[in-house]
């Protein structure tokens, strides 16, 4: 992909013509920076301050037609993106764990121990403690801003601001409902928790999510996908 920028045919003055990487980055900024500006129509905060895709709803997804027109909008979105990453540029505000998570073709596992450490360090140890419960621990007090945060809390906090004893009685239902674990169930909420904190609520097969994925891949004829080159490319290199 190459790009120029020309004097216009109308133009009088003398002018540069520029090209290059410097060009192409310029406009892949620019193209991303429409998106950015549009905040939560995209992006969804996640943990670490970073951002994962918004997605216009999370029940009931494959039974719902999403908008043409929003379907293109996120594949877009996401070759945008893959060309960042691609020029080693961090497609801010998308976090690590996110781009990691599209790195490996959307493979949860590659969300190591390791990896939520080093770059999720509050939420690596959110995580280790609610492991660690003893699956009778009731005593879940701790563990209410995360939950709070990443499971559900966009209908909980509407309710907050005008009815706080609702808002009080819903989130205790919400952590009720982990009560009486067996050590398997506690486990997948585990795993449940590190994925809406660091991927957000959207399932793999989600349709918005797969829209965006498919961009973000930028599949060519040849065989070359951004997943193709993401063997030479680390977290480390676009984001330190």
């Amino acid at each position: 992909m190459h790009y120029s920028v020309s004097p216009t045919s109308t133009s009088t003055r003398r002018q540069v013509v520029s090209f290059g990487r410097g060009v192409e980055i310029e406009t892949l900024h620019f193209a991303f920076q429409k998106y950015a500006q549009a905040g939560s129509r995209w992006f969804a905060p996640v943990a670490g301050d970073y951002c994962s895709l918004a997605v216009s709803q999370t029940l009931f997804p494959l039974a719902i037609s999403v908008a043409s027109k929003r379907l293109k909008d996120l594949a877009i979105l996401g070759a945008l993106t893959g060309l960042q990453v691609i020029y080693g540029i961090a497609p801010q505000p998308f976090g690590p764990g996110f781009l990691q998570y599209l790195l490996n073709n959307l493979e949860f596992g590659s969300l190591t121990s390791e990896f939520v450490l080093e770059w999720y360090p509050e939420l690596h140890h959110t995580i280790r403690d609610w492991v660690a419960l003893t699956p009778s621990d009731n005593n879940l007090d701790r563990f209410q801003s995360h939950f709070v945060s990443y499971h559900g809390a966009e209908v909980r906090t509407s309710y907050a601001k005008i009815y706080s004893q609702t808002w009080l009685t819903l989130f205790c239902s919400k952590v009720a409902a982990y009560y009486d674990r067996d050590k398997a169930h506690q486990d997948i909420i585990g795993v449940e928790m590190l994925y809406r904190a660091v991927v957000g609520p959207a399932q793999p097969n989600h349709p918005e999510l797969q829209a965006f994925f498919e961009g973000f891949r930028l599949p060519c004829e040849n065989g070359f996908s951004t997943i193709r080159v993401s063997c030479i490319l680390t977290i480390q290199s676009l984001l330190i």
